[in-house]
């Protein structure tokens, strides 16, 4: 391999050099997401950049490519150790991420003022900035001075005043991850649809009470909209007569999600025409059981025309006392036959009681032949394998502490049942994980594990949560 041409080297690197990424089409629960745009360097990666020189030549620039800071504390010690000192990171940085990052008082913001400078390379920006002008007016400031950066990411704009301070960012490419629209007359003053057209709105939601109910209001129209969601509670009915019209708008619109906050069936299915066909056959069948808070749909191309297909769904167990191990096995084969184009699976099965053998779980997972991202929400306790064995658990634990005992043997857990999985289910690339600790209340795990190796094992890390 040492002797290999420097460019065919380097494009071996690339292949295995970052995790694999799961697609950026989310559904709205998932509030930490994985960045968009924005890659993990692999261990494989930072192994070879130990080998030699040569090596360690190709890989720094894929090491320090993305930069992630998500607080003060964090920002101070990077600017410690690589811009107070001789450090090859803050030149080869070329994407930074502040998602996270609360600014909360005059010292954060000052914060990244003087670590900006120093990022010499880097030309693209992801942050969530906070509503108070006067802290994020200096971030914005060097933002616009910054002589390579030509991408703004703001990650999420709640309204259109905080939206509205981004306009003075002339020279930049501004994209809007997330927008939430309030449909109302303030909408179409003259001075607001220009804001609205100076930036790419990539998603924007929409909630049912908010919804364009009356023909008189015209349609607002959204530069670059690729993903629309649409909220809907159970405060009164939503109409979707204005919806076709909207979707006709925006030919870039791929992406749509219809979120059900009530979790029931009847809410959700009162929904577009063009929907009913989609769901009719598993709603009536299923709905006594188990409930769709969500769907997700995407514009996909079948020979010459395009069509929407149902490829994101969540599905809820609702509490009952029907014994029946095989229910849940027998919903996800209806799921796979009703939805065949199902990228990413969310269940929530904190309710459902009987156990589910790991295997037979697995493969019913195979039958989605394009499942990229699994979620699973408090499930894995009710997981049982044929070859039994206990969990083992690690020898620095202390047997002594409950909560300790019980965090251990849930991550243990998890990372035996989503292996297992990820082995017979080939098209899985990721798990979004919700677990609860055993014999703890209000504490779980949290977090993605990504499928790697060869050897299809899932890895990742998985964050303490206090309910």
């Amino acid at each position: 391999m040492l002797s290999l041409p420097d460019e065919l080297l380097q494009n071996i690197v690339e292949i295995g050099a970052y995790l694999p990424q799961p697609m950026d089409y989310m559904p709205p629960e998932f509030d930490d997401h994985p960045e968009i745009g924005s890659k993990r360097p692999s261990s494989e990666l930072r192994s070879l950049s130990l080998v030699n020189r040569r090596i360690r030549q190709i890989c720094l620039p894929l090491l320090f490519a993305y930069l992630r800071i998500s607080r003060h504390s964090s920002a101070k010690k990077f600017y410690e150790e690589h811009c107070l000192v001789p450090s090859p990171c803050p030149k080869l940085t070329r994407m930074l991420s502040l998602y996270g990052w609360c600014f909360r008082n005059r010292s954060d913001a000052d914060m990244i003022c003087r670590l900006l400078p120093f990022l010499e390379g880097v030309t693209s920006v992801r942050v969530e900035l906070p509503e108070d002008e006067h802290l994020d007016a200096a971030i914005l400031q060097s933002f616009q001075q910054h002589p390579t950066l030509t991408i703004v990411v703001n990650a999420r704009a709640p309204s259109f005043y905080s939206l509205d301070r981004w306009v003075s960012l002339s020279v930049l490419n501004v994209v809007v991850e997330q927008f939430y629209f309030s449909y109302n007359t303030l909408s179409f003053r003259a001075d607001v649809s220009r804001t609205y057209g100076a930036f790419e709105l990539k998603r924007v939601t929409f909630y049912n009470h908010e919804f364009p109910l009356e023909n008189s209001l015209p349609l607002p129209q959204f530069n670059g909209l690729s993903e629309l969601t649409l909220f809907i509670d159970s405060r009164g009915p939503t109409a979707f007569s204005w919806l076709a019209s909207f979707m006709s708008a925006h030919p870039q619109l791929r992406k749509l999600w219809i979120r059900n906050d009530s979790s029931g069936m009847h809410n959700l299915f009162d929904t577009p025409s063009f929907l009913r066909p989609l769901v009719e056959h598993f709603a009536f069948r299923e709905q006594r059981r188990f409930g769709i808070s969500s769907l997700g749909l995407s514009k996909i191309a079948t020979g010459s025309s395009q069509e929407w297909h149902v490829t994101g769904l969540t599905l809820v167990a609702k509490l009952h006392w029907i014994l029946n191990n095989s229910l849940l096995l027998e919903t996800l084969s209806l799921v796979s036959s009703s939805f065949p184009a199902v990228e990413l699976l969310a269940l929530n099965l904190a309710n459902y009681q009987e156990i589910v053998p790991i295997d037979q779980f697995a493969a019913v997972l195979a039958r989605f032949s394009f499942l990229r991202v699994l979620h699973l929400y408090d499930i894995f306790k009710q997981f049982s394998f044929d070859r039994g064995g206990n969990l083992e658990v690690q020898r620095e634990v202390n047997m002594n502490d409950q909560h300790e005992v019980g965090a251990a043997v849930t991550k243990n857990n998890v990372l035996r049942c989503t292996s297992c999985i990820a082995k017979e289910v080939p098209s899985l690339e990721a798990f979004y994980v919700s677990e609860q600790f055993y014999g703890v209340d209000n504490q779980l795990h949290k977090g993605w594990l990504y499928v790697v190796g060869a050897e299809r094992k899932a890895e990742g890390e998985l964050k303490k949560v206090i309910q």
